[in-house]
């Protein structure tokens, strides 16, 4: 059980991850689990946000205003800081309704009080490194934030051009039939030889448990007699 349920599966990840055509799969399977890969990482990632908040950031740090070089917990005590059209501030929001728990979020607004996006920040309501400007801390996010948005980008072509997508939870739903072909194929030699083993395994264990039930059963036929 060990072997079929975690050691093949996760030697089919290996396998498809130095060569992801050594097993075919159905068509609309396989388009369905990209999909699914691709919608995992859009939400452990969030792009569009990541993407927002470094313009954002951009916008601010150009106005190059001389209050952006004022401390970071500064905004600690409600102040608000003007720098061009923007105005910054620090707000503290609830995060676990169970328990108390908070995050200060660094929140940029338009001159006329328009929201325009928030950076949630770590746990607690203040900042509280005071040798850092607010300049420090926009210049910092915007690195973190391509950082991340790079490997967005990567994660991305990985699924989409190297078509790397599997995963244990994913490939574990096709593997565990390991009689039929008909959604996962192997194509390679190695895939062949590691499948026929893994049929070869599964095949003798359940012969193997239908003659000890067999077994069992005339022994206790015996018993009886």
């Amino acid at each position: 059980l060990f072997l079929h349920f975690f050691f093949f599966p996760l030697i089919y990840i290996v396998i498809l991850k130095n060569d992801p055509k050594s097993f075919s799969f159905d068509k609309d399977i396989f388009n369905s689990e990209k999909d699914n890969s691709f919608e995992e990482i859009t939400s452990k990632y969030n792009p569009i946000d990541m993407q927002k908040n470094v313009v954002s950031i951009k916008s601010v740090l150009n106005t190059n205003s001389s209050s952006l070089d004022s401390s970071l917990s500064f905004l600690n005590s409600g102040n608000l800081v003007s720098a061009g059209q923007f105005i910054i501030s620090k707000n503290c929001i609830p995060v676990k309704a169970h328990r108390p728990m908070y995050r200060v979020t660094f929140t940029i607004c338009s001159t006329d009080g328009k929201f325009i996006t928030q950076i949630i920040e770590s746990e607690g309501c203040n900042f509280y490194d005071a040798s850092r400007t607010i300049k420090n801390y926009l210049q910092e996010k915007e690195i973190y934030l391509n950082t991340k948005l790079v490997a967005y980008n990567n994660d991305k072509k990985r699924i989409y051009e190297v078509e790397d997508i599997w995963s244990y939870r994913q490939i574990l739903s096709y593997s565990i039939n390991i009689f039929s072909t008909s959604n996962m194929s192997p194509k390679s030699r190695i895939a062949n030889i590691t499948f026929f083993i893994h049929q070869f395994i599964v095949y003798f264990f359940i012969l193997g448990l239908l003659v000890s039930v067999f077994l069992n059963f005339l022994t206790t036929k015996e018993k009886l007699d």
